[in-house]
């Protein structure tokens, strides 16, 4: 039921304003993490999932009427479609259809920092191999050497005026 730290990060990476069509709250700092299809508390294998898939973000105010069941999102599965509907005078009534909110970490993105990442990883690891005297694997790239120490900021004897 608890949304990780890591989930958090990424939901507000993906849905930085409150998914409720119309509203232009931005939730990055501030909002609730809200299960689409609610989490079933006795029964957490029957549905409710804590994904990204049945998460979104919601403002405080929106976050209260979902719970309070004046409104409900339905997520299709498939074309990642929400269709929003409201509880008025007993009466439900659809609100809007909105597009799965857009990424803004783009897969690419994903891809390239998740290949520097097992790059550092690997580097790290034949770097403590090294330090323990343990062969290192040789057709591993060799770590690059540390940078030069950067000039300083200001010289007291070269002043820049």
């Amino acid at each position: 039921y608890q949304v990780s730290r890591s989930m958090q990060e990424l939901l507000r990476q993906i849905d930085p304003i409150c998914a409720v069509p119309g509203c232009a709250t931005i939730v990055t700092t501030s909002g609730e993490s809200d299960h689409i299809e609610e989490f079933d508390h006795q029964h957490p294998d029957r549905g409710g999932p804590t994904s990204p898939q049945n998460l979104h973000r919601l403002c405080y105010s929106h976050h209260r009427l979902k719970t309070l069941g004046l409104i409900d999102p339905i997520r299709d599965p498939n074309t990642g479609v929400t269709t929003w509907t409201a509880r008025t005078r007993g009466r439900s009534r659809p609100l809007t259809e909105t597009a799965r909110n857009t990424d803004l970490v783009t897969r690419e993105l994903g891809d390239h920092l998740r290949v520097i990442w097992n790059s550092y990883l690997e580097r790290e690891e034949d770097a403590h191999r090294r330090a323990r005297g343990e062969a290192v694997d040789e057709e591993s790239e060799p770590a690059a050497d540390p940078p030069s120490p950067a000039a300083p900021l200001y010289d007291p004897e070269h002043p820049p005026y």
